[in-house]
């Protein structure tokens, strides 16, 4: 019963601040989109009217799935 070291995801990186984006940007759309799969929820499907007007969670243009995070 020691500590165990959980395994980490790292995808990109930053400055020794870690302040600006030095390696592997990526756009939050593309974060839920990826999110959504992991769910198993069709992110391109998925819409809330909001004043007569869809929405989407990730905004008008689509996002991508990271596939990066899912290897």
């Amino acid at each position: 019963m020691g500590h165990e070291k959980a395994a980490r995801l790292a995808c990109g990186a930053t400055d020794d601040f870690a302040f600006n984006i030095a390696d592997g940007a990526v756009h939050p759309r593309d974060q839920v989109t990826t999110i959504c799969d992991i769910l198993g929820i069709d992110a391109h499907r998925l819409t809330k009217r909001v004043l007569g007007v869809d929405l989407k969670p990730f905004g008008v243009e689509p996002g991508k799935v990271i596939k990066t995070i899912l290897a």
